[in-house]
């Protein structure tokens, strides 16, 4: 029988918290094992991260020595290669004495050059050109000791989360854009050079994929083999719930009924969202318990605390990353309609409340900007669109958005 589980909602989870998956996790090890260089692709909150982290313990277990590294918090690109070496030397593999001491002594004169641009006179541009030097010193030596470790017979992997969060952050910066190139490129490069020896996992909770697509970058990932992640079978679902159910002294099962109805209100099947409803059902005070409790009317409660700000908050101040200040207005407009409905909305009438909310705007402008906002909120994992209407992917999300923003 199958080991019971903790609940643990927004962090990435291995081990015995570990559930379902098999299918994923067989044919990322064949992929990794072949030597390919692999971008897991899914929607926010599907899981992605936790599945890199099976797949790091389970290679780890198997005698692989794994590099891990979540870069979302670089505030440029010193802080982004620094964060890479520090995963290197915390990593079980081995540095060169000689070449630690250079990859720091880089990163250090490259840190210090971006400072003086960034407290320079107001207007002062980091042009790309001026500080390719200091750049190739600091990331040179750092390309060399990847490329050293792929040359030893030992099995390494490197894994790299949230690069697209980076790079949006990037971007916003000072020659963003070709800043952006530029990490990308030499990431490629690094690969390249790594080949078949050493392959590279790549992931975040924004699409790799669809950033640089939206950026004219395509070819800079174009040696990447693409895996789908998706939601969990209804199979999955359950025995997830009755794993976290077992752990649990007052339940030791739920009523199928109740297991049912939890699936039915989530509708999407994220181990996120199970989670979090279970949170919700085994966090209701006593007092406020049905006298059968777990019942049908205590998931009722459980799903009106789960939809509330504090569990899905995240996913309106997330926009703030992803958009300018007027995609996130035609986003919220966007979802505001969509949400509005239980059956959702059709493209033409979101075409329309585009051009009601900006009379005087070209038709064909915002018939593009409602086509990239539809792939990057479909990507991200806020809507679907299917016969013909586009709808919010997860009950929960779309009732925190008609509360949150009173539609």
């Amino acid at each position: 029988m199958a080991e019971n589980i903790r609940n643990i909602t927004g962090n990435p989870i291995s081990g015995p918290d570990f559930h379902g998956r098999q299918s994923e996790l067989k044919t990322l090890r064949r992929t990794i094992e072949n030597g390919n260089h692999v971008l897991i692709l899914a929607p926010r909150r599907v899981g992605k991260s936790s599945v890199v982290a099976e797949i790091e313990r389970l290679l780890s277990e198997d005698g692989w020595k794994v590099v891990s590294v979540d870069v979302q918090h670089a505030e440029d690109e010193a802080g982004f290669l620094q964060l890479m070496y520090e995963a290197i030397d915390e990593s079980p593999v081995e540095l060169e004495k000689t070449t630690g001491e250079s990859i720091r002594s880089g990163i250090v004169k490259f840190r210090s050059m971006l400072r003086g641009f960034k407290a320079g006179a107001a207007g002062v541009k980091l042009e790309v050109a001026e500080n390719e030097s200091a750049w190739e010193e600091a990331a040179n030596p750092l390309r060399a000791q990847i490329k050293r470790l792929a040359k030893t017979n030992d099995r390494i992997l490197f894994a790299m989360d949230e690069l697209p969060i980076f790079l949006s952050s990037l971007l916003k910066q000072s020659d963003g854009n070709a800043r952006v190139q530029r990490i990308l490129n030499w990431l490629r490069s690094v690969r390249q050079a790594c080949g078949s020896r050493l392959p590279w996992v790549l992931c975040g909770s924004i699409g790799l994929d669809t950033f640089v697509k939206n950026h004219g970058l395509e070819g800079s990932i174009n040696d990447l083999t693409e895996m789908s992640v998706g939601a969990y079978s209804e199979d999955d679902a359950t025995q997830r719930l009755r794993r976290l159910a077992a752990a649990e002294s007052e339940f030791g099962e739920l009523p199928a009924e109740v297991i049912v109805d939890i699936l039915n209100r989530v509708g999407w099947l994220l181990p996120y969202y199970l989670q979090l409803m279970f949170h919700s059902l085994v966090s209701i005070a006593d007092a406020q318990r049905s006298r059968n409790f777990p019942s049908l009317e205590d998931v009722a409660t459980a799903y009106t605390a789960a939809a509330r700000t504090n569990n899905l908050g995240h996913w309106s101040s997330r926009l703030n990353d992803l958009l300018t200040p007027d995609e996130k207005r035609r986003a919220h407009l966007l979802l505001n309609r969509v949400a509005a409905a239980s059956d959702g909305s059709t493209r033409e009438e979101l075409l329309g409340a585009f051009a009601a909310a900006a009379p005087q705007a070209d038709v064909d402008e915002l018939q593009q900007q409602l086509r990239m906002l539809l792939k990057l909120l479909a990507d991200d994992g806020y809507i679907f669109e299917e016969a013909g209407r586009v709808r919010f992917r997860s009950f929960l999300l779309r009732d925190f958005w008609k509360q949150e923003f009173e539609v």
